[in-house]
Order: C-alpha cells, then sequence, then structure tokens
C-alpha cells in the first residue's frame, strides 16, 4: 500500500512539474518566473534538459515497472505531455503491456506525439485482441498518417489470410455475400460483418486453415478441394435487425439478429442455417450520440462470435469426419456410382 501511495504521489508530483514548466523549457518549475537572461541561457537550459530526462526516467520506470495499471496508463499520458521524442521507445514498449488499458493509452500517446517511427508498431498493435486498443491504434495511425489512401488500407481486409502454405491448407473457410435487411442505412455493415468473421473463425484455432473474404480461392487449395484433400465451406450473412433502446432509462442498448447459412464448398450445397441474437449497451452516465456505431459493432461482433461457436460444436458433422471413420471405403464406392 505504501509502495503504490509512493508512486501515485510522484506520479502527480511529475505530472505537476511538466504542467508549470514555463513554454521553451526554461525557468524553473512552478516558479512562475520568466526565462533566464541570455548570459546564464546555456546554463539554465542544460539544468532544465536535465529536468526533463528526469521526469521522463522517473515515467518510464513506471510506465514500465508499477504495479497498478492505473499508475501505468497516466504515466504513459504524462510521458505523452512531455513531448520529448526520448518518450517514443518507452510507449512502443507499452503496447506490450499486459493490460489493455495501458496499451490503449501507449497507443493514443504516440498518436498525439505524432510519433512516425512508431507506425509500424501500431500497425501491428491493429491485430491486438481487445478492440479497444485496436481503436487507438487506428485513431493514433490517422492522427500520424496524413495519406487517406494509406488509411484506407491499414483498415482494409485482407483477400486471403493464412499461416500456412496453400499446397498444406486442410479447411478453407469462404465468406461470401452478406445482406442488411436490419432497415440500418449504415453503408459499411458488411466490412463490419466480414471483419467479425475473420476474427471469430481465427479464434476457432483450425489447423491448415484459410479463410477467402473476397476474390477467388487460390488455385492451389481449390484443387485441394476438388480433390477431397481439403474441406470446404462457404458463408453468406443477413443483418436480420440491428435496434438500439434505452433500458429503463439506465442503459441504452443495441440488439443485432443475424442469420448465417453455411454450404459446403465448392459444391455450394447448404448444410447449415443458423440464427442468433446479442447485444451490447453502456451505462446512461456514459452514453453520447457518437458512440452508437461502436456499440452496433460490438453487437454484430458478439452475434458473430455466438454463430461461430454454434459452427465449432458442429464442426465435425459439417465436415463429414464422423461418417469418414464410420465407412470411408464404402462411401467412396457409392460415390463413384452416382
Amino acid at each position: 500500500m505504501k509502495a503504490r501511495t509512493r508512486s501515485l504521489l510522484a506520479l502527480v508530483a511529475a505530472v505537476a512539474a511538466v504542467a508549470a514548466m514555463p513554454p521553451g523549457g526554461s525557468g524553473k518549475p512552478g516558479s512562475g518566473a520568466p526565462a533566464p537572461a541570455a548570459s546564464a541561457g546555456g546554463e539554465a537550459d542544460a539544468k532544465a534538459a536535465e529536468d526533463v530526462d528526469e521526469r521522463i526516467e522517473m515515467l518510464a520506470d513506471l510506465l514500465a515497472n508499477d504495479g497498478d495499471y492505473r499508475v501505468r496508463v497516466q504515466a504513459a499520458f504524462s510521458l505523452a505531455k512531455i513531448g520529448d521524442p526520448k518518450v517514443v521507445p518507452f510507449l512502443v514498449e507499452a503496447l506490450g503491456d499486459k493490460h489493455p488499458t495501458v496499451r490503449a493509452a501507449a497507443a493514443s500517446a504516440l498518436g498525439k506525439l505524432g510519433a512516425e517511427e512508431a507506425v509500424p508498431a501500431l500497425e501491428k498493435a491493429l491485430e491486438d485482441p481487445v478492440e479497444s486498443v485496436q481503436e487507438a491504434a487506428r485513431e493514433a495511425l490517422s492522427l500520424i498518417m496524413k495519406d487517406p489512401k494509406k488509411l484506407a488500407e491499414l483498415d482494409a481486409i485482407q483477400p486471403v489470410i493464412t499461416d500456412v502454405d496453400f499446397h498444406k491448407v486442410e479447411a478453407v473457410f469462404v465468406i461470401g455475400a452478406f445482406k442488411n435487411k436490419s432497415g440500418s442505412p449504415r453503408d459499411d455493415l458488411e466490412k463490419v460483418f466480414k471483419k467479425a468473421m475473420v476474427k471469430h473463425l481465427l479464434d476457432l484455432g483450425m489447423p491448415n486453415s484459410m479463410i477467402v473474404t473476397s476474390g477467388d480461392v487460390p488455385p492451389v487449395a481449390l484443387e485441394r478441394l476438388e480433390k477431397g484433400k481439403a474441406r470446404g465451406f462457404y458463408f453468406t450473412g443477413t443483418l436480420v435487425k440491428l435496434a438500439e433502446a434505452w433500458e429503463e432509462e439506465k442503459r441504452f442498448v443495441v440488439d443485432a439478429t443475424m442469420s448465417l447459412a453455411c454450404m459446403k464448398y465448392p459444391d455450394q450445397i447448404l448444410a447449415m442455417t443458423m440464427q442468433a441474437t446479442a447485444q451490447a449497451s453502456v451505462l446512461k452516465v456514459s452514453y453520447k450520440k457518437s458512440i452508437v456505431p461502436k456499440l452496433e459493432n460490438e453487437s454484430i461482433d458478439a452475434v458473430v462470435s455466438s454463430l461461430c461457436s454454434t459452427l465449432k460444436t458442429n464442426y465435425a458433422k459439417l465436415s463429414g469426419e464422423g461418417e469418414d471413420k464410420k465407412g470411408k471405403k464404402g462411401k467412396g464406392k457409392k460415390g463413384k456410382k452416382g
């Protein structure tokens, strides 16, 4: 408890020192005195630089080592407030912090600094498992990178996603058509749906798999499907409902209902249909109109998560693994007659 108190006091002192530093970084923090005369300028500048280095060192230590994530969060923002390029490596390292709030704070701090050298690390943070960290990284990149085309590329969904060589693929998931029957005027819901599908299909942990979000299945993988060396599934999604409402004037709730059709690929034979409903909400005290699209995205993500869980439960049956074990040889003969 005493150690935490000391950390918090040290952090408050550091923030106060930064806030009290006069423009230009000269003069004593908190004194309100003007910068020293030119004759003593060199000595004063050296002292000011030394003071800044000391604060950076103290805040960097808190950011890396303090056991309270709230202290680490404030340390990240305080480093950004200093505005010295020397703080960037410490904030980049904090993108790997064990607590998502610290990772998000570090990303935001790098964005405020306009740290171009942090772009590769922020791009990697776009793949963080926590959405709030992804959003912070995306916002930071938008502050750093002014080119709209580059920003669009960062938010783009890769057409083919796999971590194995194409000739070793054993399962292919094709994310196909999306229909919006919810009445929502948003024109980006297909992208929201596809990103959620990619995320949760990856979460299934299927070995040697490939996800195709647009375009054709690579020829090598398609050949494996046609020869029966890999299993293929084609998904179409329909957003049935996307509705918002106040719940007892205490919470703002967004409900999403979606149906998902799963077909065998490349035959396009319907194998299974699923439907699920999920919601995202926020307390009244935290509500603001600008948060609604985020809640809509979260509700769609939650419903896709539910659908993919159902898919995982039924995967063995859909892929015919049980049938193969029972009588693969017999079924092969029957198939030749057809």
